[in-house]
């Protein structure tokens, strides 16, 4: 009994986590969650500046970063609860452990391709490229699926511009394009979403990639990350979202699981297969953000959190791995000492009642 009650107890103590040990990052893994956590904490404040009201309804965190379920940008149906779930800044520190596990160090160079679905998770990795002081090349599609960076004149173009100003993130985007079926625009409410991209990508003082069809687009996008690596090699592919440039149309897309894909997966060949299997083929790891609520489970991190969390509490912070080893083993010999202590006692015992009986019997 004293054997099963020592292993009840050890297993106790490693469910409660309470000898879990920081990631060999946790340092970074925090600031950029407090970075991404002073970034929304700003563009709440510059929203209600804007004239922007914030739905309590649908923002009950008071963020800032959610957009309305329909606006001119639309696209798509977007899931109110990722959206949410996606302002955690727990997520920040989930991508400092991705690059971590990518090995990617100081000056390495990550290729992001972010939809205008999900602005909260583009803020989240770009707190990560800061911290991790890496460098970045962003290309970003305007149009959103609803409550994500769908509000004209608070797109995430407006969102970085403002972060740049007050000096909390130096990221920068370099070419944007409509978004929308096969990267064209279509599938929004405005009529003219393409000149609005070319008037977006003016006033911002970067390229506007307007092409007739998601090849061409898928091209010129491969284009203007090699330029901008010039001769050095990109590290990883950051997609954010399921813009079709980035994602492809194909049904081998759907098969793509969220968080670090390696080059095992199958690669089609096709023209229109998106810039996830372009780098895929050229060996270069991607990080596919989009199932999000997937993501949290995986990286124990809130689901929907009101209020957020405390920062460098969840689990994503920490390694249990040889904790968990230790206090195993330690139960195991815990529960072998306890076993001989109780057999030598039973032993001992049964031995001192037969003498007792031997006793009596004479």
């Amino acid at each position: 009994m004293s054997a099963l009650v020592v292993l009840v107890a050890t297993f106790a103590l490693i469910e409660s986590g309470s000898l879990r040990v920081k990631t060999g990052f946790f340092d970074k893994q925090v600031e950029a969650a407090h970075l991404m956590k002073t970034a929304l904490d700003a563009l709440a404040v510059q929203r209600m500046l804007l004239g922007i009201p914030i739905d309590l309804r649908v923002d009950p965190n008071r963020t800032g970063i959610i957009g309305e379920e329909l606006t001119d940008l639309t696209t798509t149906i977007g899931n109110l609860e990722a959206k949410r779930t996606s302002t955690n800044p727990d997520l920040a520190a989930v991508i400092v452990k991705y690059f971590h596990e990518l090995g990617l160090d100081q000056g390495d160079i990550v290729a992001i391709g972010a939809s205008g679905s999900f602005p909260s998770v583009l803020l989240a990795v770009l707190c990560a490229v800061e911290v991790m002081e890496l460098s970045s090349v962003v290309i970003y599609s305007v149009g959103s699926s609803m409550y994500g960076g769908n509000i004209p004149g608070f797109t995430f173009l407006e969102m970085l511009s403002y972060l740049r100003s007050a000096g909390i993130l130096n990221s920068r985007i370099v070419a944007i394009s409509p978004g929308g079926e096969n990267d064209t625009g279509k599938g929004t409410i405005m009529q003219d979403f393409r000149d609005y991209t070319s008037r977006l990508a003016e006033i911002h003082v970067m390229e506007a990639i307007i092409e007739d069809d998601l090849q061409s687009s898928i091209l010129r996008r491969i284009e203007i990350y090699s330029e901008a690596a010039r001769n050095q090699r990109i590290s990883c592919f950051v997609n954010i979202g399921g813009a079709d440039a980035n994602y492809g149309v194909l049904s081998a897309s759907l098969s793509i699981s969220p968080g670090i894909v390696q080059n095992t997966v199958y690669i089609p060949q096709h023209p229109e297969r998106g810039l996830i299997f372009e780098f895929l083929e050229a060996g270069i790891p991607v990080i596919h953000l989009l199932n999000i609520r997937e993501i949290a489970l995986r990286e124990s991190i809130t689901i929907d959190p009101v209020p957020l969390p405390q920062l460098g509490r969840s689990k994503v912070y920490f390694d249990r791995i040889a904790p968990d080893r230790l206090i195993a083993s330690a139960g195991l010999v815990l529960s072998f000492g306890a076993g001989l202590l109780i057999n030598r006692f039973s032993a001992k015992a049964h031995r001192k009642s037969k003498s007792i009986n031997h006793i009596r019997s004479n």
